[in-house]
């Protein structure tokens, strides 16, 4: 764009710092139109000796990476001006337009996960989390001491921790689930059930079979069902308990596992605790899609012609569905 280019750096950057706030906005919106021409005027302002200005750089380039990706040569140079930056709102800005915009953010983000002031870190965190690849999980980890419930930091690196890929000791993240803090324990059953570890399956399951907060229990048996026959091993063990509340649990902790039919039809035909049988019968609907058919809900208080024939109308549903 011609136009965007007989305007002088210095000129822009005078426009940029007016102290009519209309005339700052106009600017703005003449390189944003003028896209990736805008890039090298861009370039230059993110070294302005002006705060003002750098940040305006920065918003202007973040605005053109969320309309399309950014490829041009004069990127790189550009982004490292800004990462480098005295002023943290300058480097958090260049932590986001990295996330959105670089073909390969994630050096970018570690910088930032790494820098000194924790806005930037925070900044980086959402860019990993939402970044969509993969990543080995170490500088997140080493993080996670110094962080605590209240840190706002604290929830970001659970979150980013799930995108990425398996540590080589999983009990690194496995001690967290024994947190008294819920958003570690939380974060901690997300990330082992993501990451498949089936050599946690014992830690998750004392969690969900434990009495804390519901979230906590929630997670540890949604990764539970997450570790295939590890996890189903592990609810197996609980629904052969001798305390009728801990079999009520697996009963329906077994509903999250397609291969658990056969260990539910024998706690609804023979639990002694009717709750059990409940629960049971409940974990069946949800496996076989028939939640909202009441022929088939076996009432722990319900008269006991009715349960009996519950009963039987679940062993016909299945032994239809059996290959001969």
């Amino acid at each position: 764009m011609a136009s965007l280019h007989a305007t002088s750096v210095e000129e822009w950057s005078a426009r940029l710092s007016d102290a009519d706030p209309g005339r700052r906005a106009k600017a703005e919106e003449a390189l944003l139109a003028g896209g990736e021409a805008a890039l090298p005027i861009c370039g230059a302002l993110a070294r302005d000796p002006a705060l003002s200005v750098r940040l305006s750089a920065a918003r202007i380039m973040r605005k053109l990476a969320e309309r399309a990706k950014v490829t041009s040569s004069d990127w790189l140079s550009v982004e490292q001006a800004l990462l480098s930056a005295p002023e943290t709102e300058v480097r958090a800005a260049a932590c986001g337009l990295a996330a959105s915009s670089s073909a390969d953010p994630l050096p970018r983000l570690f910088e930032g996960l790494a820098d000194a002031d924790r806005a930037v870190s925070m900044v980086a965190l959402v860019g990993l989390a939402r970044s969509g690849l993969t990543f080995d999980p170490s500088p997140l980890i080493e993080r996670l001491p110094e962080a605590h419930g209240r840190d706002p930091l604290f929830p970001l690196l659970w979150a980013a921790l799930k995108q990425a890929s398996p540590p080589a000791d999983p009990q690194n993240i496995e001690k967290f689930l024994e947190s008294p803090e819920p958003v570690a324990a939380v974060g901690a059953a997300r990330a082992l059930g993501q990451w498949r570890a089936t050599g946690s399956a014992g830690a998750l399951a004392v969690q969900a079979f434990s009495e804390r907060l519901d979230s906590v229990r929630h997670e540890a048996l949604a990764a539970l069902a997450r570790l295939g026959d590890a996890g189903l091993n592990e609810v197996i063990q609980r629904a052969r308990s001798p305390e009728g509340a801990v079999r009520e649990q697996a009963a329906q902790a077994l509903g999250g596992f397609p291969d658990s039919v056969g260990h539910l039809m024998a706690l609804l035909e023979s639990d002694p605790y009717p709750r059990v049988r409940q629960a049971a019968s409940r974990s069946l609907q949800r496996l076989a899609g028939l939640e909202q058919d009441a022929r088939y809900d076996f009432l722990y208080d319900g008269p006991a012609a009715e349960q009996t024939a519950v009963v039987e109308r679940w062993k016909s549903f299945w032994k239809e569905r059996t290959p001969r």
